[in-house]
């Protein structure tokens, strides 16, 4: 039973990944690295506008810049955020996001219909 469960999660998993390249989703990642005043003003420290597998595979990069900016700010509470986003289109790659429903969505009519 656990492994016809696994092979259906691999097989979702293929078709997802499939529907997304059918789609022509460009995954990327825009990141800010920033602090927040008394006044709670947005101070913006470093930007990055990375693919998404490129962030996954250098990830201490943002680390490393943070750590970096906190030194340089020691009294300032140093953050990165992340947005998840398609470079095509602009949508948001995020969970609940219309595309990535619209891609499981693909990747479930695929299955359905091959059984």
């Amino acid at each position: 039973m656990a492994q016809k469960r696994m092979d259906d999660w691999i097989e979702y998993a293929r078709e997802h990944a499939k529907a997304e390249r059918e789609l022509k989703i460009e995954k990327w990642v825009y990141i800010s690295i920033e602090y927040r005043t008394q006044a709670r003003d947005r101070i913006v420290l470093h930007t990055y506008d990375l693919l998404r597998e490129l962030y996954e595979r250098r990830s201490w990069i943002v680390r490393w810049r943070v750590s970096r900016l906190q030194c340089l700010h020691p009294k300032e509470d140093i953050h990165p955020y992340f947005s998840y986003y398609d470079k095509r289109t602009g949508l948001s790659t995020g969970f609940d996001s219309a595309l990535s429903k619209l891609s499981a969505a693909k990747a479930q009519i695929t299955i359905t219909e091959r059984k």
